[in-house]
């Protein structure tokens, strides 16, 4: 669940929404107690949500980050042949 407030967070937010691992994005400047708990009643009651969310943090889990953006840098900067 996200509570976008600067930058690319709300980019980010819809992003993991379309994956179907969070709810839609609270917007900062209308966050309360009852939105917040609303939200958090969604996280914890979907098991589908919940499965996917699993499924994405092995993905995750299982990836090289460090090695992925080295890779990348190098790539975009042509030193790779």
């Amino acid at each position: 669940m996200t509570v976008p407030f600067f930058a690319d967070q709300s980019i980010w937010g819809e992003r993991l929404m379309r994956l179907g691992v969070s709810p839609q994005s609270i917007p900062f400047k209308k966050i309360s107690e009852d939105v917040l708990a609303e939200a958090i009643k969604v996280v914890l009651g979907d098991e589908v949500m919940r499965s996917l969310a699993q499924e994405l943090g092995q993905k995750i889990r299982g990836e090289d980050g460090v090695a992925n953006a080295v890779e990348a840098f190098h790539r975009h900067l042509g030193l790779m042949a």
